[in-house]
């Protein structure tokens, strides 16, 4: 019960009370009301995010796709994303592979050619 709206001494909490404030009688009551203020995720950045640790493995024609793009003639990833459709994550780990069984040749500025047969 409110205290009486005649005692100027209990302007205060019956302001409050009007205001809905919430009575906080432990720690926890502040932890709950903290969370309640706290902003509600954008469903947008959780997909997105749920997206980004939803990458498959790259399948064999995936990396077809990447060695017909490759040549002697250095390229940049950027433009191995652009033409061959896959996904940065996908064409960074297909290059990666490629270039660790000798196949494909990194240079300076970014570019990636591919790998010049060993001279017989």
């Amino acid at each position: 019960m409110p205290c009486s709206p005649l005692d100027p001494r209990s302007e205060g909490c019956n302001r409050l009370i009007r205001e809905d404030a919430t009575l906080l009688m432990s720690s926890r009551d502040v932890i709950d009301g903290v969370k309640l203020l706290q902003p509600k995720p954008d469903n947008a950045f959780a997909e997105r995010e749920e997206h980004l640790h939803d990458v498959s493995a790259p399948a064999e024609r995936d990396r077809e796709t990447i060695l017909e793009l490759l040549s002697l003639t250095p390229v940049d990833a950027d433009t191995l994303i652009r033409e061959s459709g896959l996904s940065a994550p996908i064409v960074a780990s297909l290059l990666l592979e490629l270039e660790l069984a000798g196949r494909a040749t990194r240079l300076p500025h970014g570019l990636v050619s591919i790998a010049e047969p060993a001279p017989a």
